[in-house]
């Protein structure tokens, strides 16, 4: 790809990162105050936790391989990935860290932070990776 679709590709994806912090915001004002910083580290929290688990094993299983269900290990630490391909994975990590995120609302002074921290990268593993690979 030329340098045009390389620019317009990363600001779509710095776009979507900065959804996440302004979501936590919407989410904290809408929450009671006593719950404000939960609501805010519950979206933040996606930022630090979905890039780990997506380095590891979420983009291999979510975008390789030719399995109706889910992908394969081929691509595992992003192996074997650079140029193009490493610039697409930088904008589904967007999407895949803003999703979990706006789970978060729906738990909204229901959840604990310690529950929420494990429950992202499960949810992440169970549900949002086999989707992915379907679409």
């Amino acid at each position: 790809m030329d340098t045009g679709d390389n620019a317009w590709i990363l600001t779509s994806a710095a776009l979507v990162l900065f959804m996440i912090p302004g979501l936590a915001l919407f989410y904290g004002g809408m929450s009671r105050s006593k719950n404000m910083l939960n609501m805010l580290m519950m979206n933040m929290i996606c930022l630090g936790i979905i890039p780990i688990v997506w380095y590891l094993y979420g983009y291999s299983l979510s975008s390789t391989g030719t399995n109706e269900f889910i992908g394969t290990f081929d691509n595992i630490l992003l192996r074997d990935i650079s140029g193009d391909a490493l610039r697409d994975v930088f904008f589904a990590l967007t999407f895949a860290s803003i999703t979990p995120a706006l789970i978060s609302g729906a738990v909204a002074d229901r959840m604990k932070f310690g529950a929420w921290v494990a429950f992202v990268p499960i949810w992440f593993t169970l549900v949002f990776i086999p989707a992915w690979a379907w679409v």
